[in-house]
């Protein structure tokens, strides 16, 4: 799941014309992903974050969002 979520950045901005994203690692199975500017509801980027993990096979996965403005959210991605 590392290498997945260190693209994840490059993939959205391949994707979409709008906003900014960084990633931050907390530890080697928790990273945090900050989105700003985005238009998206913060459900809809747990939901599709979440599924990538566990694609990649990671046990328990957990993405919880933060809003953090109306256009601006924290996610921190946990996996065992």
């Amino acid at each position: 799941p590392k290498q997945l979520l260190n693209h994840t950045p490059a993939a959205y901005r391949a994707s979409l014309s709008y906003g900014e994203r960084t990633v931050e690692w907390l530890a080697p199975n928790h990273c945090r992903l900050t989105m700003q500017r985005d238009l998206m509801i913060p459900w809809y980027h747990e939901g599709v974050l979440g599924a990538a993990v566990a694609r990649m096979n990671a046990r328990h996965p957990a993405v919880v969002g933060t809003a953090m403005g109306p256009a601006d959210t924290i996610y921190d991605i946990t996996w065992d």
